[in-house]
């Protein structure tokens, strides 16, 4: 007994070259062909894009953002937002190129593998606001005395009373502390309402004092 498989269709592909008196025709599997086209797809480069969203930015602003440092895009709004360009198969890393005047962004999720197949990437989370510094007042120090300040990423040495202001610009949403890492000769210096998360309002209520 003997079983006949029924035969697999095949499609007619017209081959890029010429004969002398035709181009060739070739008869190709149609799985052959379902094959190449799941294949190419997952080599990327489809519609499938790199992109997140935007909150925070001011009227008028615009910050312009990169894709493993070539891929440029600037936004002048909020919301969502993608890189135009399909891409391949791979990792991402988005980073600021230019943050707007006034104002400081950060992002959340910048980084990841991509993989055309699974669809776009949209957590990428940019959150912008003003330019934030900590401020606070010293008193109490005594004439020829120092005493040195940190926020967990500056250090801040100061030898007179008065207003300070640390030099680096905070990231929205972080928490940060100020502590007193070296204190005067014969005195003690203690910091209040040191602990603070960074928000659209400059801390400054810090207050140091020294006895």
């Amino acid at each position: 007994m003997s079983f006949i498989l029924p035969r697999e269709p095949l499609i007619m592909l017209q081959l890029p070259f010429r004969t002398i008196r035709s181009r060739r025709l070739a008869q190709v599997p149609l799985s052959a062909v379902l094959l190449s086209t799941v294949l190419l797809g997952a080599c990327g480069g489809g519609n499938a894009t790199v992109g997140g969203t935007l909150i925070g930015l001011g009227s008028g602003e615009s910050i312009t953002v990169q894709n493993n440092g070539t891929n440029t895009l600037t936004l002048t709004a909020n919301g969502g937002w993608a890189f135009p360009a399909g891409l391949a198969n791979g990792n991402y890393d988005v980073t600021i190129a230019t943050q707007p005047v006034g104002q400081v962004c950060s992002i959340t999720g910048a980084t990841g593998t991509f993989n055309a197949v699974n669809g776009s990437v949209t957590s990428v989370a940019i959150t912008c606001g003003t330019s934030l510094t900590i401020t606070g007042t010293l008193s109490g120090l005594a004439t020829g005395l120092s005493v040195s300040l940190s926020d967990g990423v500056t250090t801040l040495p100061l030898t007179a009373n008065g207003t300070f202001s640390f030099s680096n610009t905070l990231t929205i949403g972080n928490l940060y502390t100020v502590a007193v890492t070296s204190q005067p000769v014969g005195q003690t210096c203690t910091v209040s309402n040191p602990t603070f998360t960074a928000t659209t309002n400059t801390p400054t209520n810090i207050l140091v004092n020294c006895v």
